[in-house]
């Protein structure tokens, strides 16, 4: 029973960090096209990545919680977490789509 316990919680930790790490790329990909590290297709193709990314961060947290429901406090507090974190980073980049979809093609 710890044993399980140990894994939900490892499991919720490792989906919060790439969470984070996937958030951190959505940010990196409009800094290094400001700072002309890159183009701005490569800085969309960045964002895009990291959408998602943070999809299946949002799905891993969901099954996080749904197996850590009756096993563990902190790893449900950690599931949490970690789905607020990836609707907000998702949130930008879905709201990009949805606009670039209301416009018409450029020809």
């Amino acid at each position: 029973m710890m044993m399980q316990r140990k894994y939900v919680i490892y499991f919720t930790i490792v989906i919060v960090i790439s969470g984070l790490c996937c958030a951190l790329a959505a940010m990196v990909a409009g800094i290094g096209n400001r700072f002309g590290w890159w183009d701005f297709h490569t800085g969309i193709r960045f964002l895009k990545w990291a959408a998602y990314g943070e999809a299946a961060m949002i799905a891993g947290s969901l099954i996080s919680l749904a197996v850590a429901a009756f096993k563990s406090k902190s790893a449900i507090l950690m599931s949490l977490i970690g789905t607020i974190i990836g609707l907000t980073a998702l949130a930008i980049p879905a709201s990009m789509w949805m606009i670039a979809h209301r416009v018409p093609p450029h020809p």
